[in-house]
């Protein structure tokens, strides 16, 4: 037993501590009661037992059994390169029972080591694991390397019963005033005395400091909670009190929309809580929460466990609007539902899903055929195609006669001449041109077929009217399925025997047309072109 310095304003605290302490300790003769009842039914073995259950009972008679009842930080090896990758290479096994460990943290992080919290040259040794069913907390020492972990110290419950009022830690975040720690129970052996909270640690001697919150306002459920350093706000979220979890779910409970259903938004420093938000009744057990990654954005999210009025699960968006007060989003817009149950059947506790419903973990990107997918449209063309010329051709020939025949007895003699020929061809010509187009759009188009190897064959066509004016953009293509996108996009280059025509009808596209007399002066030009190249 800890010895504990209590001054006047803690009695009242001391009082439910010393209860809370007799309730586990009865909760610990209780476990050792139910051990030896399993060890005096498993004395005498019956002579037609299996071996492999004999040798499981004998198990129960040695000090394994006490060790299934004690908690242990395991440490695995997550090297792929190592000879023991993926066993466990290293145990700190706890020397209490009963203990039930949650979400364990560090002693410092990012939050912890801002130059404004008075510690920021703290270091990342410590880890801090809570057991919710004892209220015990062990901060064990990883300063040697995971593979000499060891714990540093044990903060027994009487200590966080009596400086707190609160019980069953559960999450731990180190913060910028040392460690945060969230829990589920207040005060009495069943933890309902006062509501749950958090409560701060020193992140150095890890001495328990006292409760975190100075008006909770309507706050009497709790579970997790995040912050934004830079807005200077937390959120909690609320899951339900002791006893509607520990011995399993209560149905009544959940079914009267009893367990948590809000948001609370905490002044951080003064510890005030400034808003709260009821998500509403029906959305039971609002747990997890998640801020954006960049800590410059005001807004988060929520998971909620379930609607009692469908039995699906919800994520809710919550943001900081510009007045400083805070918003949720909508349920039926801004909130991504997944299906956690739908209509029950005899023979399984899994619902037959819908053909057309995907699975839990499936993405958004178009798979079927009636799916759709959008194309991203960004064609640059750009021609540069120069031709020169420069033939030439001369001929010179001549030719003499002496009039001399050789055959002066039948024919007279013939004057003598001669003939000379020159002829000259000269050709030169330049061609230079130049052409260069942009466009860029976005077509959401539909998987009209399905090729033999996987690949989508795509179709979509858009119609925009504006002031008497109609344009059109017709898009096909195949595209490959691993080209798309998880934002279930594809880029036109990726399309394969792309089609995209793009025209438009109307008062515009009347006037851009040339008139007829010049369409025929330019078919006549382009008649003339094509004969001189023939002659050529």
């Amino acid at each position: 037993m800890a010895t504990l310095v209590i001054d006047q304003n803690l009695k009242v605290r001391e009082s439910q501590a010393t209860g809370t302490v007799e309730f586990l300790e009865q909760e610990r003769i209780k476990m050792r009661r139910r051990l030896e009842e399993v060890e005096a039914k498993l004395k005498d073995f019956p002579a037609n037992m299996p071996r492999a259950a004999i040798e499981l009972a004998k198990e129960w008679r040695t000090d394994r059994a006490l060790r299934r009842l004690e908690a242990l930080l395991a440490v695995v090896d997550v090297d792929p390169k190592s000879k023991t990758y993926g066993q466990i290479v290293h145990q700190v096994i706890m020397p209490n029972t009963g203990d039930e460990f949650h979400h364990f943290g560090w002693n410092a992080c990012s939050s912890a080591l801002s130059p404004l919290t008075g510690h920021a040259f703290l270091e990342r040794r410590y880890l801090i694991i809570p057991g919710i069913r004892s209220s015990r907390i062990y901060v064990i020492d990883c300063g040697d390397g995971p593979t000499k972990a060891k714990i540093h110290k044990i903060i027994e419950p009487e200590e966080v019963f009596a400086k707190t009022g609160y019980s069953r830690p559960h999450t731990i975040h180190c913060g910028p005033e040392g460690i945060y720690v969230s829990t589920l129970g207040g005060g009495g052996p069943n933890g309902t005395d006062g509501p749950p909270g958090i409560f701060l640690m020193d992140c150095e001697t890890f001495d328990v400091i006292g409760r975190y919150e100075m008006d909770r306002g309507p706050q009497d459920k709790h579970y997790d909670f995040w912050w934004n350093l830079p807005r200077d706000y937390m959120v909690s979220s609320e899951w339900g009190l002791p006893p509607q979890f520990e011995g399993g779910l209560v149905p009544e409970d959940l079914l009267s929309n009893k367990y948590g259903h809000s948001l609370h938004f905490w002044d951080l420093r003064a510890r005030k809580n400034i808003q709260t938000i009821d998500l509403g009744e029906n959305h039971q057990m609002a747990l997890e929460i998640r801020p954006a990654h960049d800590p410059a954005k005001d807004y988060g999210f929520c998971g909620v466990v379930v609607d009692t009025t469908n039995l699906q699960g919800a994520i809710f968006t919550w943001w900081q609007n510009d007045d400083g007060t805070f918003g949720r989003g909508n349920y039926s817009r801004n909130v991504a539902v997944v299906s956690l149950a739908g209509p029950l059947h005899a023979g399984s506790i899994w619902a037959k899903r819908d053909a057309h419903a995907k699975t839990l973990y499936a993405d958004d990107v178009a798979r079927k055929i009636g799916d759709v997918l959008t194309i991203k449209i960004a064609e640059d063309s750009k021609v540069d195609n120069k031709a020169k010329r420069d033939l030439q051709k001369e001929t010179d020939r001549s030719s003499t006669f002496d009039g001399e025949l050789g055959i002066d007895h039948l024919v007279p003699s013939i004057p003598g001449f001669t003939m000379s020929a020159q002829t000259a061809n000269e050709l030169k010509s330049k061609a230079d041109y130049k052409d260069q187009r942009s466009f860029q759009d976005s077509v959401t188009v539909v998987v009209v077929d399905i090729m033999p190897n996987g690949n989508l064959v795509l179709f979509g066509r858009r119609e925009m009217k504006v002031n008497n004016e109609v344009q059109f953009i017709v898009v096909s293509g195949v595209a490959r399925p691993e080209d798309v996108g998880s934002d279930n996009r594809v880029k036109s280059v990726y399309l394969a025997d792309a089609r995209i025509e793009y025209y438009g009808q109307g008062v515009l596209a009347d006037k851009q047309r040339p008139g007829w007399g010049t369409r025929i002066l330019d078919h006549l030009s382009a008649a003339r072109t094509r004969f001189e190249q023939c002659l050529r």
